[in-house]
């Protein structure tokens, strides 16, 4: 999965809960620029424990595999 696909799935499981990025950043103690900034695929410059705070809001993780061909 690649910086793109993470934010487009980053923003629709926000969506499908109906929780707006400011709701969201407010609820992890993240700025709305940051979550904005994850969902739009601008990651390198937020760093991983960030990501990982807004994945672990929606019980969702990280995991590593062997990249496909």
């Amino acid at each position: 999965m690649d910086f793109q696909a993470l934010g487009k799935e980053i923003t629709s499981l926000r969506k499908h809960e109906k929780i707006s990025q400011q709701q969201l950043a407010t609820d992890i103690e993240l700025s709305r620029v940051t979550i904005h900034n994850i969902e739009n695929y601008q990651v390198g410059d937020v760093g991983i424990h960030k990501v990982i705070k807004v994945l672990d809001y929606f019980d969702y993780e990280i995991l590593i595999k062997v990249k496909s061909p």
